[in-house]
């Protein structure tokens, strides 16, 4: 077992020094998409939340600018929100945000309520660019200044599983081998390791 341990290891130790370990930045990645902060300013009395992606509120009107990070996603964008409790909606506009690993877009989030219900129905379930955000809980609210929270249970669980080289949100930024260190020429170097060392 414990040789069978240091293979691998050195195995990945020469995957990464041969092609640039995409590992450590993907991880870090995958942790930053668990949390959204925004700070914005604008006209307008707000405030929205929702516990899912399916389930959720707004009231007020409100039309603010500012700083966003949504996961590993940050730069100035603008949030418009109005509702009337029992119907609402909260727009980012604008594909303005960009990531600082990967090279996937930023997709813009539009968020509508009815009845408290994700409007259309099931939208982030139906979605393969929002099923990620199934989970996700969010609070806000603006007078003049705005402010929001966010957190995704699914991101938190991509994050946990990505340790292992999992990639559930389909997110992870790869960093190829040059063609000629392949797989098992890998392998087979890291077979050759002096018995002393496996001792």
């Amino acid at each position: 077992m414990k040789a069978s341990f240091l293979r691998n290891l050195m195995f990945l130790a020469v995957a990464c020094a041969a092609g640039g370990c995409s590992y450590l930045p993907n991880r870090f990645a995958d942790l930053t998409d668990v949390f959204s902060a925004e700070l914005t300013a604008g006209p307008g009395i707000a405030a929205q939340a929702q516990v899912t992606g399916l389930v959720g509120t707004a009231v007020g009107v409100s039309k603010q600018y500012g700083v966003m990070v949504h996961g590993r996603y940050a730069g100035l964008a603008a949030r418009d929100t109005a509702g009337s409790l029992i119907a609402g909606s909260t727009n980012i506009s604008g594909d303005v945000l960009t990531p600082f690993w990967g090279g996937k877009p930023y997709v813009p989030r539009t968020r509508s309520w009815l009845g408290f219900l994700r409007w259309p129905p099931f939208a982030p379930a139906l979605k393969k660019s929002e099923w990620p955000q199934l989970l996700d809980m969010e609070v806000g609210a603006s007078a003049g200044v705005g402010v929001h929270l966010g957190f995704s249970g699914i991101e938190l669980l991509d994050f946990v599983v990505g340790l292992t080289t999992l990639d559930l949100c389909e997110d992870d930024h790869p960093v190829g081998l040059p063609e000629e260190i392949t797989t098992a020429a890998l392998r087979e170097a890291t077979r050759r390791v002096p018995a002393v060392l496996l001792e």
